[in-house]
């Protein structure tokens, strides 16, 4: 059982990592985004699509972590009980 829980805690926190990059990313793509706007620059609809996608993909993916998190504190927490 601890093992599966170790593991459990490892995959998480890799899931976390990923969202992390991801959201980073994000934050990176908005900020040249904001810069291209501000300096006159165009995108195209191409771009703009893969920009929305990467920032829904981080949103998604930590919303999915949070609910990791939370399930696996409460199977912890009962199984201490």
């Amino acid at each position: 059982m601890e093992e599966q829980e170790k593991e459990a805690v490892k995959k998480a926190q890799a899931r976390r990592v990923a969202a992390q990059e991801n959201y980073l990313k994000s934050q990176m793509a908005s900020r040249q985004r904001l810069q291209a706007f501000l300096t006159g620059g165009i995108q195209s609809g191409d771009d703009a699509a893969a920009f929305q996608s990467a920032g829904v993909s981080a949103l998604a993916a930590t919303a999915y972590e949070e609910n990791i998190s939370i399930f696996s504190k409460s199977v912890v927490g009962s199984q201490k009980m």
